[in-house]
């Protein structure tokens, strides 16, 4: 089965196959592919996606640069219709398509580290060590995983921005909240 491996956290990077995909070279493509892929749970209305991408243009330009961009996407990364499906009304990135998402495994990381700090509240002093070290780990996985600016590369579209700033601020705020003296050292 084919696989895909999407990082927007830190550098942009897409692997199909194991294979480096260079041909997404344009801030539009990311974008829309990071934007599909982060809202992979809900379909996204075409004329939603227009707007985000073209707030200035006329509705009817709007959608046509999103059909040229959808086309541009096909052509740059034909195996993107394995986890795409598209209507006239509709975008909609196939969630039971196995992929990798970094920003994915970012986030169950998070989960796991409040958790941790969750148990640790309750605990009883004898396995407060151990709690307490998972969640330091957790943390630590979190700041590694960081390496460097969310979505470079994408960050400077609108519709890319939009969702996803508040979002990398928030999770690297949340990363770098231990104290350095408690992470190990790498």
């Amino acid at each position: 089965m084919p696989t895909l491996h999407l990082r927007l956290l830190g550098d942009f990077s897409l692997l199909y196959n194991d294979q480096q995909v260079t041909s997404l070279n344009t801030t539009r493509l990311r974008s829309l592919l990071a934007y599909l892929v982060l809202h992979r749970d809900v379909p996204q209305q075409r004329q939603h996606l227009a707007f985000l991408f073209w707030p200035d243009a006329t509705e009817a330009q709007a959608r046509n640069n999103l059909r040229q961009l959808l086309h541009q996407l096909r052509q740059a990364f034909p195996a993107v219709e394995h986890f795409l499906s598209t209507d006239t009304q509709m975008l909609h990135w196939h969630s039971v398509t196995p992929f990798h998402l970094d920003v994915a495994a970012f986030e169950q990381t998070l989960t796991l580290a409040d958790a941790a700090h969750d148990a640790m509240i309750s605990t009883p002093y004898k396995t407060l060590l151990s709690r307490q070290t998972t969640c330091i780990e957790a943390n630590y996985s979190l700041a590694v995983m960081m390496n460097g600016s969310c979505l470079n590369g994408i960050g400077s579209a609108r519709a890319t921005c939009r969702s996803s700033n508040t979002c990398c601020a928030s999770l690297k705020s949340r990363a770098t909240t231990s104290p350095p003296s408690a992470m190990p050292s790498a």
